[in-house]
C-alpha cells in the first residue's frame, strides 16, 4: 500500500498513531543500533502491523514517517540486514532488483544452483551461454536443459545467473 503525501502528513500528525508504533519499538541507547520492532511478525519475519484496516510492514512505516514517501516500484532496504529493524537511519529505498542483488552480495540470499527454486547447475548455466553465444537456437537449448525459451534467453542476456557466468568474448570455452 502507497501513502499520498498527504496521508503520510496526517500519519505524522497522528499522536495516536505515533503511541501505537513506538509501543512497539525497542530502541537501544547505543548510537547507530537497530531500533528493534517487538510487535506483531508475517511469516517472512518482518515486523507489521494495521494501519486503516491495512497490513503495513513495520520498516515502511518508519521510512514514510521519518523520510516521507516511497515512489512507485520501490521497495525499503535494510542496511544493517536485520529484518525487525525500524531505524530510519537504517533503512533506503531501492528497487527489488537493487534488493535482491544487496542480499546476495551480504550473502543472505543464494543465487544461482544454491537457490532454493534453480532447475540448473552453475555449469550448465556457464555452458548454455556459451552456446547460445555461438549461435545455437533458444528452443533447442531450453528444450536440452528442461527450462524455458525465456530462462535461456536471460542467462544468455545476464539477467539472471550473471553472479556465475561471464560475457563469453570469443567461441572458445569461458
Amino acid at each position: 500500500m502507497s501513502l499520498t503525501n498527504k496521508q503520510i502528513e496526517e500519519l505524522k500528525a497522528d499522536a495516536e498513531f505515533f503511541r501505537r508504533f513506538f509501543s512497539k519499538v525497542v530502541i537501544s541507547a547505543q548510537k547507530d543500533a537497530c531500533w528493534l520492532w517487538d510487535g506483531a511478525k508475517n511469516s517472512s519475519g518482518y515486523g507489521h502491523m494495521i494501519l486503516n484496516r491495512k497490513h503495513m510492514l513495520a520498516h515502511r512505516l518508519s521510512y514514510l514517517y521519518f523520510k516521507g514517501s516511497i515512489d512507485d516500484g520501490l521497495v525499503v532496504m535494510h542496511s544493517c540486514d536485520n529484518k525487525l529493524c525500524v531505524n530510519p537511519n537504517h533503512l533506503n529505498t531501492g528497487t527489488q532488483g537493487q534488493n535482491c542483488k544487496d542480499a546476495y552480495k551480504r550473502g543472505l540470499r543464494e543465487m544461482g544452483e544454491g537457490h532454493p527454486n534453480a532447475k540448473l547447475t552453475n555449469s550448465q548455466a556457464i555452458e548454455i551461454r556459451r552456446r547460445k553465444f555461438n549461435g545455437e537456437r533458444t528452443v533447442d537449448l531450453a528444450e536440452e536443459y528442461g527450462v524455458c525459451n525465456q530462462t535461456i534467453c536471460y542467462i544468455a542476456s545476464g539477467q539472471i545467473w550473471s553472479e556465475i557466468t561471464s560475457p563469453p568474448t570469443t567461441g572458445g570455452t569461458q
